[in-house]
């Protein structure tokens, strides 16, 4: 989602990976950006305010709504919003697009707990610690990373693992269950006390479908 000649990620970018996304039949979206990108691209000193932020905000919640019309899962970084207007989308003082997590059912954030959690009113929002997480990068090779954008990649894998678990009782259909997965995840997120119980979503996910899910798969009496 960088510009390949600077880096520098646009909030035009991001729209452009989720209209990707949906097009391709995505389960899952991890939108990982800087903080400035997540928010959009900076309203200049001559926009007024709240007309810019206000319009950004919009731009992102046409960009989420064929998600959610899909049932897909988007999981992006939270950062603080030090604007003078970090109420943009719904109050929740962080930058867009969790600015719209909580009226969204496609989008759940998640933030590094370490330095991004004060401040935040957002009930869709996960406070992980996320310092020096050791994983895959570049060129085939590994390091340690950490922060709000290493937090979401940790919550879009444990999406990844409840909606494929889930999926296999359900005979390998995961089609539109993302707004049951991050009900599921907040759920035992907010049980275990602020971490993430992967099997407890698993089953929260089960619970939620019941039946639906278990008759587009062809289930005559029940879950499989």
């Amino acid at each position: 989602m960088a510009d390949c000649q600077t880096g520098t990620v646009w909030a035009s970018l991001v729209l452009q990976a989720y209209s990707y996304a949906a097009a391709n039949g995505a389960h899952i979206v991890l939108s990982s950006a800087t903080a400035e990108a997540a928010g959009g691209d900076a309203c200049s000193a001559a926009e007024a305010w709240p007309s810019c932020e206000a319009a950004r905000a919009a731009a992102f919640a046409d960009g989420l709504r064929p998600l959610e019309l899909a049932g897909m899962l988007v999981v992006a970084p939270a950062y603080r919003n030090t604007s003078s207007s970090s109420s943009s989308g719904g109050g929740s003082g962080d930058t867009l697009p969790c600015t719209l997590a909580e009226r969204s059912t496609a989008l759940l954030c998640a933030a590094d707990s370490a330095f991004s959690n004060a401040g935040s009113r957002n009930s869709s929002r996960l406070s992980l610690p996320a310092a020096g997480l050791y994983s895959a990068f570049a060129a085939g090779s590994y390091a340690s990373a950490g922060g709000s954008a290493v937090a979401a990649a940790a919550t879009a894998g444990a999406a990844a693992l409840a909606q494929g678990a889930a999926a296999a009782r359900f005979r390998g259909n995961a089609e539109g269950i993302g707004p049951m997965s991050k009900a599921a995840l907040l759920q035992s997120y907010t049980a275990s006390r602020s971490t993430l119980n992967v099997a407890a979503a698993v089953d929260e996910i089960v619970t939620n479908a019941g039946g639906a899910v278990a008759c587009r798969c062809g289930c005559a009496g029940g879950l499989p």
